[in-house]
């Protein structure tokens, strides 16, 4: 147990004139932070530094005071050594400062509650102090850089640094960083280390400045960063490290810098574009590409982004031709089903540069000449039509990635032809996938077509297709073809889930366009395992869209057959004693199947956007219920401006005047014979949940629980409007009090 009297014995030995006493107590006070002692010794300290006030003086038994004594200890054995300083000297100093570096890291990891910063009183002093060390002492940088790093993480502390100090900082390390890349390739290991700690620390500084960056630092920093790249010769960990520094900073201060940035690249794209092609490093791809964003926003507006686009699009058409040439699961490193049709992190920034780099090379504005802008923007969309109808499945995830990000800002007659090219091979690539058993480019083909449903179908807002040059019904053949092909292929994809769902979001989103004739689907479709046992939200998607679009299929007594099967399907597993997994999406998905089979409408209807694993940036256009949403200032952070042409603010103008209102659910109206069985049938299903079996569940499962009843009680009222109360929403009222109070 730790004593006010051992804290005093530490303090009083690293206070004395003796150096020798000096020594032993840091050696003590190593002792006292090491294994269980350093428990109690620590608590201590915290718990006497949390009573200190504002105002009061810290005294010897918390942490500021202790870390003023060590301070004090290396200002005193650097500035009385001799220069340089001999060996033994700097061994004992560098012993304090090892333990001055515990010290601070002890001090926030036992943080007593009500001090969250128990050294904010020393920051500023802990910064000036690190200047003054790492200034005439380069040796000690390996200790003290860990220690900068660790200050300038905790906003609180780095806010206390003097500008002055922090542009002295910055110098020092860019100074010191050159080093490592001056010399030939006989520069010794223990150097390019060094010069790696260097750059790593200059990373941290220049990630959390203590506000804005002054005017005559950012060109210090400019032409710090310029210089070292001057020497770059061969890729490695240190011109990895040194492209993150020149990432983080145009990150942080890239729109201030103006046309700097330009004369950062002029002096990195040598190295950049070397580096990108021939290293197998994907870790340094995905930094170079990082950087291509980066610039590319920068540069946006400026004359000489369309010789940066020009270079960018040459080396993202290589890459995506390589990425393509091999499956996705072997460039995530894995085999398994569930990494199928997802994306590595590199390939995930690549494609999100690529989409970006094809926007700019379609959508130029640098104003050439009218037939250079026309053959360069046809040379670009033919490329990438080669590309689809290839189905190189990298290149159908670029296309995915353009056509989500930037379908409102890209004229509708090229978003017709890359569709109009999809459709046009769509059966062959069918046809590929299944005789190659690879379905990579389909399934990114499907996740693309689900956007440009999106924007030609469903967005009709955004998208005026009546004024395009392709007629609205030959557009309309297209996604009858799509529509036709999907259904008498469904069965072939049976074993791949990840497909089916993409088939059936597709599917689903198609109906709900009312653009197609859908007719009576075949009761194989039906027959599919995918609808029999408990659905998936995709197929509970297709479901509510199917039914809530689409009358009497057939025969009644046949209908209600189906009808009942797929019901069971979905409500069955509502009445089972183990619980059912609800989610957010699932909560509204279930009452929307179930009510679209019922009585065919459905009031909430989600799209299952988590079946398609693709980032969630990409989805710009949210659609619900046939409504595109969209949040303007969300897209304008992440992506840049949008185009403010007139063409495109007479078309926003044109609909700002709309008053939404509550809408009824759109669906069919079914005949008595077959709404009331299967109301009932229904109502069993949800009355089989009792609360007692609420109550076995953790507190976020009786909540969707609670919320899923809702919806169907919603549902159920809007049915049986102007007919009175039924049992069953009186059942259901008190079921949903009941499972309250037992939450």
């Amino acid at each position: 147990m730790a004593t006010s009297r051992d804290i005093h014995e530490v303090v009083s030995m690293l206070s004395s004139d003796k150096a020798k006493t000096r020594e032993d107590g840091v050696k003590l006070l190593n002792t006292c932070l090491e294994g269980e002692r350093s428990i109690t010794f620590c608590r201590f300290l915290s718990q006497n530094t949390a009573l200190l006030k504002l105002d009061d003086i810290p005294h010897a038994e918390t942490w500021p005071f202790l870390v003023k004594i060590l301070l004090q200890r290396v200002s005193l054995e650097v500035s009385g050594s001799k220069r340089p300083m001999p060996k033994q000297t700097f061994a004992k100093t560098l012993r304090v400062a090892k333990t001055l570096r515990v010290v601070i890291q002890r001090a926030e990891e036992t943080k007593f509650p009500g001090v969250l910063f128990p050294l904010l009183s020393m920051a500023k002093t802990l910064f000036t102090h690190v200047l003054d060390i790492l200034s005439n002492t380069p040796g000690f940088q390996s200790e003290y850089g860990t220690i900068l790093r660790h200050l300038l993480e905790i906003r609180e502390y780095r806010l206390q640094m003097r500008k002055r100090t922090y542009s002295s900082l910055v110098l020092l390390y860019i100074e010191r960083a050159e080093a490592g890349f001056c010399g030939k390739n006989n520069v010794q290991h223990s150097q390019k280390e060094e010069a790696f700690r260097y750059i790593l620390t200059l990373q941290s500084l220049l990630e959390n400045p203590p506000g804005d960056f002054p005017d005559d630092l950012r060109e210090e920093i400019v032409n710090g960063l310029i210089h070292i790249f001057s020497s770059v010769r061969e890729e490695g960990k240190l011109s990895r490290k040194l492209i993150e520094c020149v990432n983080t900073f145009l990150l942080k201060d890239g729109p201030n810098i103006g046309s700097l940035s330009l004369e950062i690249h002029n002096a990195v794209q040598q190295f950049v574009f070397r580096c990108w092609l021939t290293t197998h490093d994907k870790n340094l791809k995905e930094i170079l590409s990082s950087y291509g964003r980066l610039q590319l926003n920068l540069t946006r507006g400026s004359s000489e982004s369309s010789s940066l686009v020009e270079q960018l699009l040459d080396v993202v058409t290589r890459e995506l031709d390589l990425g393509s040439s091999s499956s996705s699961a072997s460039w995530g490193d894995s085999t398994k089903d569930d990494k199928f049709g997802t994306l590595n992190s590199y390939q995930n920034s690549l494609v999100e540069l690529a989409a970006h780099v094809l926007y700019r090379a379609v959508v130029n504005t640098t104003r050439p000449s009218l037939s250079e802008k026309r053959a360069r923007r046809q040379h670009i969309a033919s490329r990438l039509v080669e590309a689809l109808t290839e189905g190189k499945w990298l290149w159908c995830a670029a296309f995915g990635c353009l056509v989500r990000t930037y379908c409102t800002r890209i004229n509708k007659d090229l978003l017709i032809y890359w569709f109009e090219a999809i459709c046009t091979n769509f059966q062959r690539l069918l046809e590929d996938a299944n005789m190659r058993r690879s379905y990579d480019g389909l399934l990114w083909t499907l996740r693309s077509l689900q956007g440009l449903c999106s924007a030609l179908l469903l967005s009709d807002a955004s998208m005026d297709i009546s004024k395009s040059s392709v007629s609205s019904r030959e557009l309309d053949r297209g996604w009858q073809l799509i529509w036709s092909s999907l259904i008498h292929g469904l069965a072939t994809f049976s074993s791949m889930n990840v497909i089916v769902d993409s088939v059936l979001v597709l599917l689903g989103s198609i109906i709900s366009s009312n653009h197609i004739n859908v007719g009576i689907l075949p009761q194989e479709v039906w027959d599919h395992q995918l609808f029999r046992h408990i659905p998936s939200e995709p197929a509970l998607y297709f479901i509510a869209c199917y039914f809530s679009r689409m009358g009497c299929q057939g025969n009644l007594q046949d209908d209600l057959h189906l009808r009942r099967n797929l019901l069971r399907a979905v409500c069955g597993p509502l009445s089972w004693k183990g619980r059912l997994t609800l989610n957010e999406r699932m909560v509204q998905l279930l009452p929307a199947a179930a009510f679209s089979l019922c009585v065919g409408f459905t009031s909430s209807l989600p799209l299952p956007q988590e079946h398609l694993p693709i980032p969630s940036e990409w989805n710009v256009c949210e659609v619900v219920n046939d409504v595109v949403k969209m949040d303007d200032i969300e897209l304008e952070r992440k992506f840049g401006f949008f185009e403010c042409s007139v063409e495109v603010l007479t078309r926003v103008c044109s609909n700002s005047g709309k008053i939404s209102s509550c809408r009824v659910p759109d669906g069919v109206q079914l005949p008595l014979v077959l709404r009331d069985p299967l109301l009932n049938d229904m109502e069993i299903y949800l009355l089989s949940i009792t609360p007692e079996n609420s109550e076995k569940g953790p507190f976020s499962d009786i909540l969707m629980g609670c919320a899923l009843l809702c919806h169907f009680m919603h549902g159920s009222y809007i049915t049986r409007k102007g007919k009175g109360s039924s049992s069953f929403f009186l059942k259901a009222c008190q079921y949903l009090l009941e499972s309250l109070d037992y939450a």
